[in-house]
């Protein structure tokens, strides 16, 4: 059974849309990481909602990035779902990095919910180690 990818997944990815940006574009360039998502505009902000999570682990996997991912996913664990958060410019371009410090374009935020938060973590950065 895959955690990743089921009805009690809930995935919600926010970011903001400055006055240089329109919303289009930002949810263009998010769908690079998260193309399952369906997006709306609510005030200066996109949100996107998925409950699939297969692409993004194929990206961790493609780029090496997995122990990074599973530190800051449980760095933002709490009950049944976990927060972090990823630089937008680097989502855009189909390559996330997880954000640390300030970035012009601003941050995405993720926010994962399941009931077996663990488990969905473990899958979806699991190295086969």
């Amino acid at each position: 059974m895959s955690f990743l990818s089921s009805r009690d997944l809930k995935v919600t990815i926010r970011a903001p849309v400055y006055p240089t940006e329109t919303p289009e574009r930002v949810k263009e360039c998010l769908s690079e990481v998260f193309p399952e998502a369906e997006w709306k505009t609510h005030d200066e902000e996109v949100i996107g909602i998925t409950n699939s999570l297969e692409y993004l682990k194929e990206t961790l996997e493609d780029l090496r990035i997995r122990d990074a991912a599973r530190g800051q996913m449980t760095k933002g664990m709490e009950e049944n779902r976990c927060v972090f958060t990823l630089y937008k410019q680097s989502t855009c371009t189909g390559r996330p990095s997880f954000f640390v410090g300030d970035q012009p374009l601003g941050a995405v935020e993720v926010t994962i919910e399941h009931p077996l938060i663990e488990k969905v973590i473990e899958e979806l950065t699991y190295t086969g180690e």
